[in-house]
């Protein structure tokens, strides 16, 4: 892969991105970060399908370093360091914090009703029965919920392993591009 002006740009605005996450409190910064590191894997894996040579061993380390690493994240995120490595670089894990408000919270509308009998001797008797109105139903309002939809803590250890997803990508990508050129290398002193 050449290094260009939008590859550079591109990067700064994911380090960008990546330092708003860890430094707000706020969740929508780490899904924007795994949504970059999404679609680089799946960049990656497109790559290594219809590439060839240096390019395709490249892109196929990428898409294993990084698709392995988000698996651990998903599937046992208690086997790696993301978690530790915050707490030790100081993040508090449960700071004081205003409430990220859920829109999406439903909520029932209070309902309160009072009934008093009446008396026997108050009314008259009916010769007849009239119709009954009946109240409508309640209907369920829509309201913004005071309770959080993610902790501030948890929305930077997501962000942290898709940092960490895409470094291990990199990392990936360069160890098997070194690789394939040993390789080849290898063989073509061989076949000399």
């Amino acid at each position: 892969m050449r290094f260009s002006l939008k590859w550079g740009l591109l990067g700064m605005a994911y380090v960008a991105v990546a330092a708003a996450a860890l430094t707000q409190d706020h969740w929508a910064y780490a899904d924007l970060l795994w949504l970059a590191t999404f679609v680089a894997i799946c960049m990656a894996i497109q790559s290594a399908i219809l590439s060839s040579g240096s390019r395709r061993a490249m892109a196929t380390g990428f898409a294993l370093f990084a698709l392995g690493f988000a698996a651990c994240a998903q599937f046992a995120e208690h086997s790696i360091p993301t978690r530790r490595l915050l707490l030790a670089a100081g993040v508090p894990e449960y700071p004081n914090y205003q409430p990220v408000l859920n829109p999406y919270a439903v909520r029932p509308a209070p309902v309160t009703a009072t009934f008093s009998a009446p008396t026997i001797n108050s009314y008259p008797m009916p010769t007849q029965m009239a119709p009954v109105a009946m109240p409508p139903a309640p209907i369920s309002v829509v309201t913004l919920s005071s309770s959080p939809s993610e902790l501030p803590f948890t929305s930077k250890v997501r962000a942290a392993n898709a940092v960490g997803s895409m470094i291990l990508g990199l990392l990936g990508g360069w160890l098997a591009a070194a690789a394939f050129r040993r390789h080849r290398a290898a063989d073509v002193a061989s076949a000399a």
